[in-house]
Order: C-alpha cells, then sequence, then structure tokens
C-alpha cells in the first residue's frame, strides 16, 4: 500500500466513527487537525501492524489514520 493514493472518508460521522479503535490515543486517535482532512486526497507513505497508516497531503503534512478512515476501505 506504500505509494498509494486514497481519499479519507468525507462522512463526518464515518470518519469520527473509524477511530473508534484508538480512543484517547495521541497518535492515531481522532483530533482536529485530522477532522480538517475530511474527504481529501493523499499518498500513504508507510503501514503499520496494528493497522495504521501515515498519509502525506499535498502540502506535505504528515498524519497517522486507522485504515478505516481510508474511503473504501475493507477490511
Amino acid at each position: 500500500m506504500p505509494g498509494e493514493r486514497i481519499f479519507l472518508i468525507s462522512n463526518d460521522a464515518e470518519f469520527r466513527a473509524s477511530f473508534k479503535r484508538f480512543q484517547g490515543d495521541a497518535v492515531n486517535g481522532f483530533n482536529d487537525a485530522k477532522l480538517a482532512r475530511l474527504g481529501q486526497e493523499c499518498i500513504i507513505e508507510s503501514t503499520f501492524d496494528d493497522k495504521t497508516m501515515t498519509v502525506v497531503f499535498g502540502d506535505s503534512t504528515r498524519l497517522d489514520f486507522p485504515f478505516e478512515s481510508a474511503g473504501g476501505y475493507v477490511e
């Protein structure tokens, strides 16, 4: 998956729910910086065994998301 271009979920409620595995987690959990990226396109930089990913946006910002935050993700 690294190098793959994806879109994050664009539905607010679904996006917030995608972080349920990481409540209270400062790295992988939900926050306002991630909410600001709702529905945006990004490139997967790296993936991890806990089914999370670091993504890079067009402005070079890097953030960590659960796989569930990717639009169309199916386990």
